[in-house]
């Protein structure tokens, strides 16, 4: 599992409770953190717009960052595919990204914050749950995926 502060994370053995590794990040901050679904990657939000970070959860080290030009990131998935990801930002947005190119293919505005996102259990839909609205009633975003 991995636990984490503001200049680093540590991840640690689970079974024995033993640390295994630190790792650092010059950019500060780390919330979200999202596992793909292999478990092979661990993707980060980082402080400001440096980006989503995708580390080598074996290794430690930083694979990609995926610049996405926003606020600090409320949220992130990967889609069970573990192909894309997609991120919310507090300026209201949700976005997809494919993970090989770091190429954007998605971005839709909100009038409210969003900041939880989920996928149907097959991965056909991104739902992304609305705060309450003016009138007391919730709402739920859907997409359908390609």
């Amino acid at each position: 599992f991995v636990t984490g502060k503001y200049e680093s994370l540590t991840v640690w053995n689970a079974k024995s409770g033993e640390k295994i590794r630190d790792i650092s990040n010059t950019t500060k901050g780390y919330a979200p953190l999202q596992f793909s679904p292999d478990g092979a990657i661990l993707a980060t939000g980082s402080a400001g717009a440096a980006g989503i970070r995708l580390w080598d959860f074996q290794s430690g080290t930083l694979k990609q960052t995926i610049p996405y030009g926003g606020a600090a990131l409320d949220a992130i998935r990967f889609f069970p595919d573990g192909q894309r990801i997609a991120a919310t930002v507090r300026r209201n947005q949700v976005y997809i990204f494919d993970i090989q190119s770091g190429r954007k293919l998605f971005g839709d505005a909100h009038t409210n914050m969003v900041t939880r996102l989920t996928f149907t259990p097959q991965g056909r839909y991104l739902e992304v749950p609305i705060p309450q609205l003016k009138s007391g009633i919730h709402g739920l975003g859907n997409w359908c995926l390609p």
